[in-house]
């Protein structure tokens, strides 16, 4: 889908400046999609009401548990606190940072299932042919009526690459962190630069 978009970059693939190109084409090509399938973009989207601002927010991310799919079972990853899943993940790759990322639900707002999966799917191959090791998650919030949101983990993604990733893919936040250390939140779209408290 990407060869659709005559976009040049030079450089190393793993570059941000290349990252954020090919997630652009990414979403356009989404727009598009659902241009010429008769459900225009945002068409579906019901505006979220668990937040308010973003300090209400903020709050509720740091509630969250972003789970992990991993050897047969999950595990949680909390905002604040440090994983030692995580770091044993990192440990087996001989890498030292990670993000938790999902392209559902652009600005906390709901998109049509299909079109969740949709922006998924392309996320998946999108890290995946960048050479991520990634495992498939959902971001579990304590707020009812929030269903789970398909996420990933990407292990081995810098703190830089995954904040401009989130930040094209119109996340609020994404989950980021390095061996031994706490899951830190970083806003992407936001005043804020970040919250881990």
């Amino acid at each position: 889908m990407f060869d659709q978009f005559p976009l040049v970059i030079s450089g190393d693939s793993r570059n941000p400046v290349f990252a954020i190109a090919r997630t652009l084409a990414l979403a356009v090509g989404r727009r598009n999609r659902a241009a010429v399938e008769g459900a225009p973009h945002g068409a579906t989207r019901k505006a979220m009401t668990r937040t308010d601002n973003d300090m209400s927010l903020a709050a509720a991310y740091r509630r969250t548990n972003y789970m992990v799919d991993h050897d047969g079972g999950s595990f949680a990853i909390r905002v604040g606190e440090a994983s030692e899943e995580v770091d044993a993940l990192l440990q087996q790759r001989a890498q030292t940072s990670w993000a938790y990322i999902t392209a559902c639900n652009p600005r906390s707002e709901r998109l049509a299932l299909e079109e969740n999966q949709w922006r998924q799917t392309d996320l998946r191959n999108y890290l995946r042919e960048m050479g991520y090791c990634i495992f498939a998650g959902r971001g579990v919030a304590q707020e009812p009526g929030w269903p789970p949101e398909e996420s990933f983990l990407v292990i081995g993604i810098s703190r830089e690459a995954a904040t401009m990733l989130a930040t094209m893919l119109e996340q609020n936040a994404v989950v980021v962190g390095t061996q031994g250390a706490p899951a830190e939140l970083v806003f992407c779209l936001s005043p804020e630069n970040s919250e881990t408290d």
